[in-house]
């Protein structure tokens, strides 16, 4: 009793210190034990958590690159150069190319919808080749390029469309559908290139490397530079993180094939190879080989070194032609282009004939050219006055036969009918809307081609129709539907028309003109009649016009053509007379000559008393107003009928001219010298 008695009094009076101190390390210990137990088996768990999220990431990674892969057209070596701001350099105006020796670069079909969606379609470029619908399918796809690459230890996914539109007017970047793919830029981009953020695929990767293999079965690495040629590839990402002190690792491998083999980079075509072909008297043809992958073609051309005028040729289109006017010089610059760029520009330049020869038929030929005289040639000036040159001779002269046939545009739009010179007589010839030059009551030793001036059909000129007076009346169809006139781009009044039945004597005014479209003086051209030779007055007195000169009866028709400049025209110079001709006077023209920005020169005037030979000269041109060859006119003389001679030094012949009077009315050349 007494030892159970002293041990609970020691109970009851607790621990000593010495126990104490004996006791507390031991409890330390064993509660340190736990803890650091608790701390490994928490560390444990942690790790194998990450590690489980790591694998979970890298598969969901692979199978999102295996989803992209099936999809894809090809396996690039190179993104190519982008748009800002999708530059592997990664900053918000970053253009540089991603390379697939630290990237994969898939080239991926497009579609409608989500490429899950079992309804989604393939899109596809307009008119590449055929229009949207029915027959889109065959047209070249629309591909993106996705590409993954390491940035900041995370594993981003990028996506990259070229520029595309949904024009009513298609052009090499039109689409038949919207894409549901969307440009991607780093996270914080906003502007409007983008609509989406990069997907950050997984984080801690330490790794991320992409095999080649030239078939689905191939063991053999062809390596990133042959990454075109290869049709599977293995992807393998590995992933590394530090948890609780522990490093945790994983990775993760998948083989994928495309199922498309489609050339998804498309390069930046070629410069195209101009060449140059005048295929016509006023229109100049280029074209080049077609360049490959060039979906369109930029022209852009000018005249004369003036403003460039911008032009888009469709990709099946490899020519392009350009409208001008003698002399003048084109300069086109075509470059080729698509969806991923545009080749530099090739340049050509060509020069419009002054002239085109005539393709003489039945029989006629040009003249000897031992005299000087040209041959047969025809031209427009830059304000759509077509001109005829030239001496033809030995044809069939069968009325209404014919000589040649100009070609369109420099037809007039309605038949015209022109009085000129053949041997010691005045011949007919008519120009047809078909371009059809026609001779009639002609002399096969020669006719002369020039006096033949028209518009062309094909000038926008207004034309007004004149009041007939003293019983004359329009001829109609097929001829101009009235007498009428109008005023060319440099001032020059011209009329044209076929009447009937009027009276034919000397100063019997046909139509009265407008005062702004008289001349200044009194004017006398030949124009032809039905029985033959005639002439035509233009009167300068107020409520005058266009009157008949007698001679001989029309004979049911007459054909008023004529080419003058009114009175406001102030660009005369006089003629310097030679061999005592001097000025008619009394109200006739004096003698003059001009010569208009289209080159064409202008000669009037009535003329008397000198010597009328042909090889004393009435009056010498001026350098700048002289014809490459020699002229051969016919124009009114007291008479009748008068020829003259214009040489290349400016001479002017007389050589049938009558002293009395002799006009220089309605001579006109090109002067080309």
């Amino acid at each position: 009793m007494r030892f159970l008695s002293t041990i609970k009094k020691r109970a009851e009076e607790g621990f000593t210190l010495v126990e104490i101190l004996i006791i507390a390390p031991v409890v330390i210990i064993v509660i340190s034990g736990f803890i650091a137990l608790i701390i490994t088996m928490v560390g444990d768990v942690l790790a194998i958590r990450d590690r489980n999220n790591m694998a979970f990431e890298i598969r969901n990674t692979l199978d999102r690159i295996e989803q992209d892969t099936r999809l894809s057209t090809q396996f690039l070596t190179t993104s190519n150069t982008l748009l800002s701001p999708q530059g592997s350099d990664n900053n918000f105006t970053g253009t540089a190319a991603f390379s697939n020796t630290n990237s994969l670069i898939l080239g991926t079909l497009t579609t409608d919808k989500n490429p899950t969606d079992t309804t989604r379609q393939l899109v596809f470029y307009a008119k590449q080749p055929n229009d949207c619908g029915p027959q889109q399918s065959y047209n070249r796809p629309f591909i993106s390029k996705t590409m993954y690459f390491i940035k900041n230890g995370s594993l981003w996914r990028r996506s990259y469309l070229f520029n595309w539109n949904q024009n009513a007017t298609p052009n090499d970047e039109t689409l038949c559908s919207a894409p549901w793919q969307q440009n991607s830029c780093s996270p914080g981009y906003t502007a409007s290139r983008c609509q989406t953020n990069d997907v950050e695929m997984m984080q801690n990767v330490s790794s991320f490397s992409v095999k080649y293999y030239a078939t689905p079965q191939s063991t053999t690495d062809i390596g990133a530079i042959n990454a075109l040629s290869a049709t599977s590839i293995e992807v393998t990402i590995n992933g590394q993180k530090t948890i609780a002190g522990r490093s945790v690792t994983n990775a993760g491998t998948v083989r994928a094939a495309k199922i498309n083999n489609i050339d998804a980079d498309l390069a930046a075509p070629t410069t195209p190879t101009v060449s140059s072909t005048v295929s016509g008297p006023n229109t100049i043809t280029f074209s080049w080989p077609a360049v490959p992958a060039a979906t369109s073609y930029n022209v852009s051309y000018n005249i004369n070194g003036g403003s460039w005028v911008n032009a888009t040729n469709d990709s099946t289109t490899t020519s392009f032609s350009v409208n001008a006017y003698r002399n003048d010089t084109v300069t086109i610059q075509v470059s080729a282009r698509n969806s991923t760029g545009t080749s530099a520009a090739d340049q050509e330049a060509a020069t419009l004939p002054l002239w085109t020869d005539c393709d003489l038929k039945n029989g006629w030929v040009n003249y000897s050219p031992t005299p000087g005289y040209s041959g047969a040639a025809y031209t427009k000036t830059n304000n759509d006055i077509v001109v005829l040159k030239g001496m033809i001779k030995s044809g069939t002269v069968t009325d209404g036969t014919t000589v040649c046939t100009l070609p369109p545009g420099l037809r007039p739009a309605y038949p015209q009918i022109f009085q000129n010179s053949s041997p010691d007589s005045a011949s007919r010839i008519d120009v047809w809307p078909d371009g059809n030059v026609t001779i009639s009551n002609a002399n096969a030793g020669w006719v002369s081609l020039e006096n033949i001036r028209f518009v062309a059909s094909t000038a926008s000129y207004t034309w007004t129709n004149l009041t007939l007076s003293n019983g004359w009346t329009n001829f109609g169809s097929p001829y101009p539907p009235a007498l009428q006139y109008t005023t060319d781009t440099v001032g020059r009044v011209i009329v044209r028309g076929m009447i009937v039945q009027g009276t034919f004597a000397d100063q019997t005014l046909i139509a009265a003109l407008p005062a702004s479209k008289q001349p200044s003086q009194y004017l006398i051209f030949p124009a032809r009649g039905g029985s033959g030779f005639n002439a035509l007055g233009i009167n300068y007195a107020a409520g005058r016009g266009i009157e008949s000169k007698g001679g001989i009866n029309p004979n049911g028709w007459y054909s008023p053509q004529a080419i003058y400049y009114p009175s406001s025209f102030a660009g005369w110079s006089s003629l310097t007379f030679q061999n005592s001709w001097s000025n008619f006077g009394s109200g006739f023209t004096t003698a003059q000559y001009t010569k208009a920005s289209d080159g064409l020169v202008t000669i009037k005037g009535i003329i008397k008393g000198g010597t009328s030979s042909g090889t004393l000269p009435v009056a010498q041109l001026p350098a700048g107003y002289r014809p490459k060859e020699k002229v051969l006119v016919h124009t009114i003389s007291a008479a009748g009928y008068s020829r003259l001679d214009i040489d290349t030094d400016g001479k002017i012949y007389p050589v049938i001219a009558n002293t009395t009077y002799t006009g220089l009315d309605g001579i006109s050349f090109m002067g080309d010298q």
